[in-house]
């Protein structure tokens, strides 16, 4: 007995004879858990390392890539005022468009400035024709078109008259964001 009161552990006669290579045989559990416990000790810091390293990188890119979609939709948010174009109707007259983009909808303000002509004369022309309004890429090419489903309105503020419409239509920040002029165009007599 120990010194403690329990037995002492006296060895078998095949224990005391057999080779080491034996006892590997004999109980090869506990040798493999061993061996798993010291690759997984040795492996654990390198692996865990690439895994954050991994992650890390992947939260990047993410973060990074809501940030560019904030700007971008920062910036599409303010108002543009594009250059004014003259509408070749009897009498030549002078039309602005003025848009932004809120979530997934393009906001537009075409305003049309009668200058000199008779006013009431153009009213009657706008309720007879239909405009087309067109957003183009740096190419040339329509990417929107935009086809306002009210008539233009009279606006008499200030000394001149002028004849506007505001709606909102469907757009994307990428075709948003690739326009870089506008045509607008009419039909009807």
């Amino acid at each position: 007995m120990n010194r403690h009161g329990s037995r002492r552990h006296t060895p078998s006669s095949i224990e005391r004879k057999a080779s080491p290579d034996l006892l590997r045989s004999i109980r090869p559990q506990r040798s493999r858990r061993r061996t798993f416990r010291r690759l997984a000790r040795r492996l654990s810091s390198p692996l865990a390392l690439v895994l954050v390293v991994g992650l890390m990188a992947g939260g990047g890119r993410y973060i990074s890539t809501l940030l560019q979609a904030q700007r971008l939709e920062q910036r599409l948010m303010t108002p543009k005022t594009w250059p004014a174009t003259t509408l070749a109707l009897r009498v030549p007259v002078t039309a602005e468009l003025t848009t932004s983009l809120r979530g997934a909808f393009l906001h537009y303000r075409l305003a049309v400035n009668a200058g000199s002509a008779d006013s009431g004369e153009l009213e009657t022309t706008f309720n007879l024709i239909t405009l087309t309004i067109r957003l183009l890429d740096k190419d040339g090419f329509t990417i929107l078109v935009i086809r306002p489903a009210d008539n233009l309105t009279r606006d008499a503020s200030g000394g001149s008259s002028a004849f506007r419409v505001e709606d909102v239509v469907g757009c994307s920040p990428q075709v948003y964001a690739s326009a870089t002029s506008w045509s607008v165009e009419w039909e009807g007599k």
